[in-house]
């Protein structure tokens, strides 16, 4: 609002100074300095975005406002010439100073999907929506969430990570336990180690748009740990079907599970099974996931090993910065 009610101002004083310079009353009309700054703004309510841009680069800021002012006008201008990557930059060293400014996130948002950078729009947007905004510009966000998941529904990861020991009775001294009530003696054949094993894990999605803030999930992944005894190996391959349902900045998804599992390179077992997972993008830097699995898991050759396994892993995610991100 001050920055409207500056510009009125200074629009108002050179109406003025035009009038005072055209009549005969005075011929002794002061001069009225104008700031490169305040240039800048007449220039671009003239639409003269080219000379704005000169005054803007030259200006100096006399404070904190006037600095983030500058650099936001500068971007605002770039995005309108072209200039994304250049906009880009101007929008990131304003949050970098001041992260919880809502209209500068977008407007980085924007730039991001202009640059194609996806998946740092995505993560700007959904942090926008946190915030209490106007229908028309929330409703212009999700637009824009829309298109992303239009022009880029397909996605992929792969991880890596090491595994410790998998022998829980290795790392314990107890010699006698109970099972079913019973007391059994444990030996030195009972701690086999595994060693340290390292696990592979990757996969591929396709996002299907259904109706508005409802996608189709369609996933395969795989999997596969190696440990120094390879009778603990595994590989594991797994296919999801199932929906997406966006609220704001929540999301739900559920659906089925079909996989098999080989493991040690004897035996396999079948896996079916129901998947719910909650996303919560709590802010910009935070986003929770619950997923929760129940699987029914049918050997082929050892049925007595059938089973029901019910999986809840929650998960934290913390961005330290656009390129960052670390798990718990």
């Amino acid at each position: 609002m001050r920055a409207v009610m500056r510009v009125a101002a200074a629009v108002l004083l050179l109406a003025a100074a035009a009038i005072h310079a055209d009549s005969d009353v005075s011929t002794n009309a002061a001069e009225i300095e104008v700031s490169d700054l305040q240039a800048a703004r007449l220039l671009i309510a003239a639409d003269r975005l080219q000379d704005a841009h000169v005054f803007l680069e030259r200006a100096q800021p006399q404070n904190e406002e006037e600095w983030i002012e500058r650099l936001f006008l500068l971007g605002s201008i770039e995005m309108r010439l072209g200039l994304a990557e250049n906009a880009e930059s101007r929008f990131e060293t304003i949050l970098e100073r001041h992260p919880d400014l809502a209209r500068v996130q977008l407007e980085l948002a924007v730039a991001y999907y202009a640059l194609g950078i996806d998946d740092k729009a995505k993560l700007h947007f959904k942090s926008t929506l946190t915030e209490n905004l106007p229908f028309s510009v929330e409703s212009t966000v999700k637009e824009f969430l829309r298109r992303i998941d239009t022009r880029k529904p397909w996605s992929a990861f792969f991880s890596f990570s090491m595994l410790p020991e998998s022998n829980a009775l290795r790392r314990s001294d107890v010699t006698v336990v109970s099972i079913g009530g019973l007391p059994f003696e444990l030996d030195q054949d009972s701690r086999p180690s595994s060693g340290v094993g390292l696990l592979f894990s990757g996969g591929v999605s396709h996002s299907t748009i259904l109706a508005d803030n409802l996608r189709g999930l369609v996933a395969v992944s795989g999997a596969t740990k190696m440990y120094e005894n390879t009778e603990l190996n595994d590989v594991t391959i797994v296919a999801d079907l199932g929906l997406s349902q966006q609220f704001g900045s929540k999301s739900m998804s559920e659906g089925l599970r079909f996989g098999r599992q080989w493991i040690g390179g004897k035996r396999f077992r079948r896996i079916f099974g129901v998947w719910t997972q909650f996303r919560w993008q709590k802010s910009r830097s935070v986003e929770f996931e619950l997923p929760v699995s129940v699987e029914y898991y049918r050997y082929a050759t050892q049925s007595y090993q059938d089973g029901v396994e019910f999986s809840v892993a929650p998960r934290f995610d913390f961005a330290i910065n656009d390129r960052t991100l670390v798990g718990v």
